[in-house]
């Protein structure tokens, strides 16, 4: 899914006996966000499925304001 040039990207690991998602997000550029800049909530979703539409969502206001932040700040 998208939301304001990002894209909500699904890493899905698969074992024998399990698989699971590591949900990450990428920019418009291609580039993946950071770990570190992704809101912690986001990354604690249960990995056994896809994140609803608002957690995308807020998620990506998230680190657009914290993108922000960091670059008008010193």
């Amino acid at each position: 899914m998208e939301y304001r040039g990002y894209t909500y990207v699904e890493d899905i690991q698969e074992e024998d006996d399990n698989r699971k998602i590591f949900h990450e997000i990428q920019r418009e550029d291609g580039s993946m966000v950071e770990w570190s800049r992704i809101p912690r909530e986001f990354i604690q979703l249960s990995p056994y499925r896809s994140a609803t539409r608002e957690q995308f969502e807020k998620a990506v206001d998230e680190v657009i304001f914290h993108d922000f932040i960091s670059e008008n700040t010193g």
